[in-house]
């Protein structure tokens, strides 16, 4: 990998109910040279084959493969990985627990733009989904200090309702720089997701780096171009798992307990022996 990142590193960046999500450092994961690295990603995850759409699918099976132009995916199904790449565009993940649903979705500038994150609520609220109680969690994408972009895309978005997400550090003589991460923030609050059930990314995928100086990220824009990306995903966990795994730990914490009473027991009997 590029850069010295490192392949393989793993972020955990939600554990919630039944739902857990992780972003993973993976190489040659762009759909470059059809999709290079495929074999890596998709034995963790179903993927879509991304095309900066606004289009999303419900995933019924495990690596369901019929992704193609496809930038959400959907499941309502446990055990079943879904996730979306990125080198600088916003990966989201959401979970509905109240529906037993999860969401992975992929935002570049034509997504954000064209609304995917409300398409992936649409297809969670049509299934029953409370948005009010839904959990959204952002991977690491590109930064609005360092996501120039012409003037002519920041008046799109400005035109759109996102003009507090449009911003001129160096001077309106310069180019505008653009909030993508705020602008999908602000698309969940308006439809009606809490503030308090939103985390965002604290990380950049242009400029965040590791205690030894190397780029934690792939980055599109720093790179020049890479096939590096970022697979960051989700799962539902089996309802009968978990609670099997609850009961087992439950009778462990007995058990201990009563171990530790015993030797409690025991060793004031060694005390009232000893006086």
């Amino acid at each position: 990998m590029s850069d010295g990142i490192k392949s393989g590193k793993l972020y955990p960046v939600l554990s919630c109910g039944l739902a857990s999500g992780l972003v993973i450092v993976t190489p040659g994961c762009g759909n470059k040279d059809k999709r290079g690295g495929k074999d890596y990603y998709d034995s963790m995850a179903t993927t879509p084959h991304q095309t900066h759409s606004v289009n999303v699918k419900v995933i019924e099976r495990i690596f369901d493969r019929d992704t193609e132009d496809t930038d959400a995916l959907v499941t309502f199904k446990d055990d079943v990985a879904i996730g979306v790449r990125t080198a600088d565009c916003v990966p989201v993940l959401m979970y509905a627990e109240d529906v037993n649903g999860v969401a992975a979705v992929h935002a570049g500038w034509k997504g954000t733009l064209g609304g995917i994150v409300d398409n992936t609520l649409d297809v969670l609220e049509g299934k029953g989904a409370d948005l009010s109680k839904l959990k959204v969690v952002f991977g690491p994408s590109i930064s609005a200090k360092n996501y120039e972009v012409d003037a002519e895309l920041a008046g799109r978005f400005a035109e759109a309702g996102f003009e507090d997400y449009v911003s001129w550090p160096n001077g309106k003589e310069r180019k505008p720089h653009l909030d993508l991460q705020g602008v999908n923030m602000e698309r969940l609050r308006r439809r009606g997701v809490k503030e308090e059930n939103i985390v965002p990314s604290q990380f950049c995928t242009f400029d965040s780096k590791d205690d030894d100086g190397s780029y934690l990220f792939p980055s599109y824009r720093r790179e020049n171009g890479t096939s590096d990306r970022l697979l960051t995903c989700i799962s539902l966990l089996n309802r009968e798992v978990v609670e099997h795994n609850r009961r087992r730990w439950q009778r462990l914490m007995r058990w201990a307990n009563e171990i530790t009473s015993r030797d409690a027991a025991a060793d004031g009997e060694r005390e009232e022996k000893s006086e």
